[in-house]
């Protein structure tokens, strides 16, 4: 087996408990949290996948599953389920009295409301579908 040496000749780092810690403690300031999270997911993952007794595990579709749940980013959302005969009142209403940039992380409003079958509301044409609508032949 080869060795693989780190590509510093200092001791900066002997473990990874170690460089976790310089990441989180040196880029807290400079870096997002969503991007400091995914690195801790990242770490996570691979400390799981050194362990070999867990490889057998993460080989089944339980494994699978719990790594699948691992890596949803948890977020704060509103599902609303609203009948077809009332899904453009909503949006108009949305889009009308919730200033949608208020959510966005760049600004803007791209990606803060998505409506199934239609798309993002940022982009939406109004009336909505009724292009996609077919009607009834007499």
């Amino acid at each position: 087996a080869k060795e693989v040496s780190p590509p510093y000749t200092d001791d900066r780092f002997p473990t990874l408990a170690s460089f976790e810690q310089f990441v989180n403690v040196t880029l807290r300031r400079v870096v997002p949290q969503s991007q400091l999270d995914l690195f801790r997911r990242n770490v996570i993952a691979f400390k799981a996948g050194l362990d070999k007794r867990n490889r057998r595990f993460f080989s089944n579709e339980k494994g699978k599953r719990m790594i699948f749940e691992r890596n949803l980013i948890p977020c704060s959302t509103t599902l609303i389920v609203v009948p077809d005969a009332l899904l453009e009142h909503w949006a108009e209403q949305i889009r009308r009295h919730v200033n949608l940039g208020v959510f966005a992380e760049f600004g803007g409003s791209h990606g803060v409301v998505y409506i199934d079958g239609v798309g993002d509301l940022s982009t939406a044409r109004f009336p909505l579908n009724h292009s996609q609508m077919s009607l009834p032949s007499s």
